[in-house]
């Protein structure tokens, strides 16, 4: 009986130093653990949401675009009149009828502007500027000057660009020459050099601006003009 007392009394001492100490270090493992796995979920939910949210800002700015490109008319009826004006890896300017109710067209800029690093980009804005045709213009020969603005403004922000990545130029054109007919880039034209392109490639990126950058959120569009002009 004295021996099953004796040892007993044995099993309540509790733990000893070194239980202990191993039982707070496999606590601490798994509190590290838990706590790695929660600020990850917290990360991953923190990138979804600033994800969803350039989305959602970037989407509808894109589709106008794409509308308004798609739609693009020639100024004129004069031979040399053509649906885009100028374009390069940071600006495009073209006439679009989409919106006016008198089926004049506005000359309409898309270019970024406030570049981080100037002329080579970085991160931007992107700016939009309609003009309207000049009130002494007479119909079908319409002609356009900077004091007709109608409106200008900045529709997105946080806007990455650099003209020397392949994925960096914002705007650039396509057209179909030689024999056999190949795909040929076109990087930049003017009232010069004339925009015969019949279609425009956007590629745009924007930065999420989060912690855990998972990478740019892009959007790559290729816009067919329904006014192309012949090559």
């Amino acid at each position: 009986m004295r021996r099953l007392l004796n040892a007993f009394k044995n099993d309540q001492q509790g733990l000893t130093l070194t239980e202990l100490a191993v039982t707070v270090m496999v606590m601490g493992i798994a509190l590290a653990s838990l706590t790695s796995l929660l600020m990850g979920f917290f990360n991953n939910v923190e990138t979804e949401l600033a994800l969803s949210d350039a989305e959602r800002e970037v989407r509808p700015v894109i589709r106008e675009l794409v509308v308004e490109i798609r739609q693009a008319v020639p100024p004129s009826e004069a031979a040399t009149a053509l649906p885009v004006l100028e374009m390069d890896w940071n600006m495009i300017t073209f006439y679009s009828d989409r919106l006016p109710l008198d089926g004049v067209p506005e000359k309409h800029t898309y270019e970024l502007t406030n570049c981080t690093d100037g002329a080579n980009g970085g991160m931007c804005d992107l700016q939009k500027t309609v003009i309207t045709a000049d009130v002494s213009s007479v119909p079908p020969l319409f002609t356009y000057a900077d004091n007709t603005l109608e409106r200008q403004e900045i529709i997105l922000t946080d806007v990455l660009a650099d003209p020397y990545l392949s994925g960096g130029p914002l705007f650039h054109g396509v057209k179909w020459t030689g024999n056999p007919v190949t795909r040929t880039e076109v990087a930049s034209c003017n009232a010069v050099t004339k925009c015969r392109i019949p279609l425009i490639v956007i590629d745009l990126r924007v930065n999420p601006s989060v912690k855990e950058n998972p990478g740019d959120y892009e959007i790559h569009e290729e816009v067919r003009l329904r006014n192309a002009p012949a090559s």
